[in-house]
Parts: structure tokens; sequence; C-alpha cells
């Protein structure tokens, strides 16, 4: 009986490496976590960053970790605002499609900092300059 008892709890303590999947019966091997769903998202943890160079409100930068700012806090080139945040290991950096703007985003018809935007126009509508430019 103690045999069992002592090889139990030895058995107990041993690591156990698999995949996490949510309504799926075959996660994909290649992650921890598999969430299948054609309704659902996944709703990241909320907190309230601070700064994008003070960890807090979690006790310390940790790389990957990834999370929702509900706060807007901070100042200067360290202001946070509501979006999802990164940490690198050292700061916070924010996810968003507002990033990108002059790419995907912009409204504007003419050149606008080296981006042209198309907006359905064949290249030949545009100046001489910007249709040059979009041949490099």
């Amino acid at each position: 009986m103690k045999k069992n008892l002592l090889l139990s709890i030895l058995l107990s303590g041993s690591v156990v490496m698999s995949q996490l999947g949510i309504e799926t019966m075959t996660p994909n091997s290649d992650s921890i976590l598999d969430a299948l769903s054609t309704n659902k998202g996944v709703l990241l943890p909320r907190v309230a960053l601070s700064s994008t160079n003070l960890a807090s409100s979690l006790c310390a930068f940790v790389a990957g970790i990834v999370v929702y700012n509900a706060a807007t806090a901070g100042s200067g080139s360290n202001i946070v605002f509501p979006a999802i945040y990164c940490s690198d290991g050292f700061t916070w950096i924010s996810f968003k499609v507002n990033d990108i703007g002059d790419v995907k985003n912009g409204f504007q018809a003419t050149d606008h900092e080296g981006w042209c935007l198309l907006d359905g126009r064949i290249l030949t509508t545009l100046s001489a300059i910007a249709n040059k430019s979009t041949m490099l």
C-alpha cells in the first residue's frame, strides 16, 4: 500500500505535455490552444495599462504576453489608448489597424507621401509623376 501511494505521488508530479482544444477533438499539434468557432471570438484579458514603458498593471514585462488595454493613460510617446497590446519583454506595443492607414484606409485620391489610392481608377488617370512612381 505504501509503495502504491509513493508511486502515485511521484507520477502525479510528472509533466504532461499536450494541446488544448476548445470545440475540437483534434487541436493543431503546433499550438498549445486551438479554439474552433464559426460565430464566437476570443476575449483577451482586460487590463488598465498606465504607460507603454511601465509593466503595470502586471508585475513585470513578459515577452509575448497579449492583453486588451481598457484605459487611456501615460504621456508623450508613452501614452496608451484602448487597444490590444503585446509586450516585447521591455515595453508595450499596440496593435492598431490605423497604423497602416496610408496603405489600407487612406481617403486621399491623390499622391500622399509616396502612396497613391487607385480606388478603382486605372494608372493612366493618375498624374504623370504619380503614374511614373507606381512603375518603380
